[in-house]
């Protein structure tokens, strides 16, 4: 499984109220298999002003605030993990959700 850090969606809407939202507890509560996420994938370094990509994944197993899933999305600039991969993620870097 690769190790990736993703984006604390959490706190950068408390650092920065109403630039965008987040899924609220109740929904994030919800969350099963199936389910689709969007994830923000932090880089270690910075591209044409970028520092994250956006990142889509299905939900294969849920415990507790702590998922696993599989990755959706082809990576533009990081090409050690790749589309179908298994990642682990936290309710914490959930952007957006996509149910069913």
């Amino acid at each position: 499984m690769a190790s990736l850090q993703f984006e604390n969606v959490s706190a950068i809407l408390a650092e920065n109220p109403g630039v965008f939202s987040k899924p609220a507890a109740e929904e994030l509560s919800r969350l099963t298999h199936g389910d689709t996420v969007c994830l923000f994938f932090v880089y270690g370094f910075s591209t044409s002003g970028r520092k994250a990509e956006r990142l889509l994944a299905k939900v294969t197993a849920v415990e507790a605030h702590q998922y696993k899933g599989i990755l959706l999305s082809p990576m533009q600039h990081v090409k050690a993990i790749q589309q179908g991969d298994e990642i682990t993620f936290s309710s914490e870097h959930i952007a957006a959700i996509s149910q069913g």
